[in-house]
């Protein structure tokens, strides 16, 4: 476990074999169902948690941690954009994503994850920019951006690396 990311003593030699085609011989290695596995429950959790905050959100007065986490959480899915503009100019793709893997593995277009990624993430966060309260509606909404955009530097430079290098 990393501070961003969750690996394997084999994973840099498992994706290299994948996407050489040499998925028999990564198949050694480590089973492909596992591996599909942790990689697709990472996408899911992504939208079971997006999903989650805007159901709760759609109470009268939702909690703004409940707001900030549904804002948050499909943020993953931003690393999709550069991905998609790489596909669409007609170069080779070199990314190294859970959208990417699970691609690999099973043959779901890597468009069609990183559209979908990207689809839901919108819709989420105009769902919950609309739910904010009215009253301070701009200060809320600064603070949430501040604050995520502060929370995001401090773990991924400071604090991450120390904890979890």
């Amino acid at each position: 476990l990393h501070y961003a990311s969750a690996t394997h003593s084999v994973e840099k030699t498992f994706w290299q074999l994948v996407y050489t085609g040499k998925v028999e011989a990564a198949a050694a290695l480590l089973p492909l169902w596992k591996v599909g596995l942790g990689t697709t429950s990472g996408i899911l959790f992504t939208y079971v948690v997006t999903i989650a905050c805007c159901l709760f959100a759609a109470r009268k007065s939702p909690h703004p941690l409940v707001i900030a986490l549904g804002i948050f959480a499909p943020v993953r899915f931003l690393s999709g954009i550069p991905t998609i503009i790489t596909v669409l100019l007609g170069r080779t793709v070199r990314v190294h994503s859970d959208e990417a893997h699970l691609a690999a593995l099973t043959g779901i277009p890597l468009l069609l994850l990183n559209f979908a990624g990207l689809l839901v993430m919108v819709l989420a966060w105009i769902w919950l920019v609309r739910r904010i309260p009215k009253e301070h509606w701009w200060i809320s909404l600064g603070s949430l951006v501040v604050g995520l955009a502060l929370g995001m530097y401090v773990y991924f430079s400071l604090l991450g690396p120390r904890l979890l290098p």
